[in-house]
């Protein structure tokens, strides 16, 4: 088992502080049914509390084996990345958690001069938002820069073997896509597994996203969001990305239990790794009474959806 270290930087805030940040990373959405925990560094999964992104069944999405989610950017000035579970941390000074109401917000401060904030809300009951906002802090621009979220979704009834499948949707700024969940958490490794021109596959898998943010000016900064999906009670692949796509979300990988094969073969259990365009989020979150109304619709819609698509992808 991995002992991960806190940061120099963390413990200096003193034993207030780290109470903090240790009591405040699992929260739930508005409805009290699902749950998100949050690491040490802004990755997802509390090993306090055992929670990585939890349905109200009790099943966790992320917990089960390695629970692994990471994220990292690399730049012209070197990388940083935060991976608690699996390779350890590099380069981040230390991340403050400020807790709010259904929500939380991390800021991770690197040595590139480059600060990266994390706001993490439920954008709907079982869509977890991730905010992020990187801001050179340094005196001269930054070049190349790229940003990456991998996790490993253990999607039951099948978890440890899983079918991904994607991309759904576009995004000119994503510049890699992977279907495993275990990729090098610095971005400044090209995926091993790519599915940035489609992937099908079954196996312990997961999803991650590539974002190239190009350059940013001194004292700027750039805001974009990455989106964790797990689906409601019934709700297939399909009827998941639909309720995403409903909600402005552009670019989806998908990663579905696999006890009936390959996509477009659905199975009882879905979850997705999405991500929007730089300077967006998607759009309005419907009041927490308006969900019942949109599930029915999203049972009609999720038939159009798979009778339209046209892609297909035959991967071994």
């Amino acid at each position: 088992m991995k002992t991960v270290m806190m940061t120099a930087a963390v413990l200096s805030a003193g034993l207030a502080g780290f109470a903090q940040i240790a009591s405040a990373q699992t929260f739930s959405d508005a409805t009290g049914q699902y749950q998100v925990g949050i690491g040490r560094n802004g990755e997802l999964y509390d090993y306090a509390t055992g929670v990585g992104l939890r349905n109200p069944a009790g099943s966790d999405y992320i917990a089960p084996g390695t629970p692994r989610d990471s994220w990292g950017i690399t730049s012209s000035v070197g990388s940083a990345f935060a991976d608690q579970s699996f390779t350890g941390t590099a380069n981040i000074t230390g991340t403050v958690f400020t807790p709010g109401t259904n929500s939380g917000t991390a800021v991770s401060t690197t040595t590139l001069g480059l600060t990266v904030t994390h706001a993490y809300n439920f954008f709907a009951p079982n869509i977890l938002s991730v905010q992020q906002t990187v801001t050179n802090t340094s005196n001269t621009a930054i070049s190349g820069i790229v940003f990456r979220r991998n996790v490993d979704l253990d999607v039951p009834p099948t978890a440890f073997n899983e079918n991904t499948f994607g991309p759904l949707g576009t995004n000119t700024s994503v510049v890699g896509a992977s279907y495993n969940g275990f990729e090098n958490a610095s971005p400044a490794t090209a995926f091993t597994s790519s599915c940035l021109l489609g992937c099908n596959q079954v196996g312990d898998l997961g999803a991650g996203i590539d974002l190239g943010l190009g350059t940013i000016d001194a004292g700027q900064s750039k805001t974009f969001a990455y989106y964790y999906g797990i689906n409601m009670p019934g709700q297939t692949l399909d009827l998941l990305f639909t309720q995403a796509q409903g909600l402005g979300l552009s670019y989806l990988i998908g990663v579905q239990s696999s006890e009936n094969g390959l996509y477009p073969s659905l199975g009882a259990g879905s979850g997705f790794l999405g991500v929007s365009n730089i300077g967006t989020v998607a759009g309005t979150v419907p009041e927490p009474a308006s969900w019942a109304m949109m599930i029915v619709g999203i049972g009609a819609a999720g038939g159009a959806l798979r009778r339209r698509r046209s892609v297909k992808v035959s991967y071994a």
